[in-house]
């Protein structure tokens, strides 16, 4: 049965679901890509983002972006940046962050 009009179906899966798909989607991601999470608080969007920079090899672990908005990670593949835009209450405050660079980017931008 297709959804109503307007309604987007929606999936409920555990943590470690999430994550098995968010490894696959980020392996299966040709770059450069621009990905858009959307969510509640606690929606899993920073889990997403873990297994996606993982799937991509990011050398590092990806933290929460709660203090920091945009973070930058290395992988093999490129760059993986992380950006949470919660924080950001005008769009003038884009420049600040450096949203053209982000926007040039060869890599993977993951932007919540």
């Amino acid at each position: 049965m297709a959804p109503a009009r307007g309604r987007v179906p929606v999936a409920e899966l555990t943590e470690p679901e999430l994550a098995l798909w968010g490894e696959r989607f980020g392996r299966a991601l040709p770059l450069p890509a621009f990905v858009v999470l959307r969510g509640e608080l606690g929606a899993g969007k920073t889990t997403l983002v873990r297994a996606i920079a993982r799937a991509q090899g990011a050398l590092e672990p990806v933290s929460s972006p709660t203090y920091g908005i945009v973070r930058e990670y290395i992988s093999p593949r490129g760059e993986v940046v992380h950006i949470d835009l919660y924080r950001i209450n005008d769009p003038e405050e884009l420049h600040q962050i450096g949203w053209e660079d982000v926007l040039r980017s060869r890599g993977l931008v993951l932007l919540e």
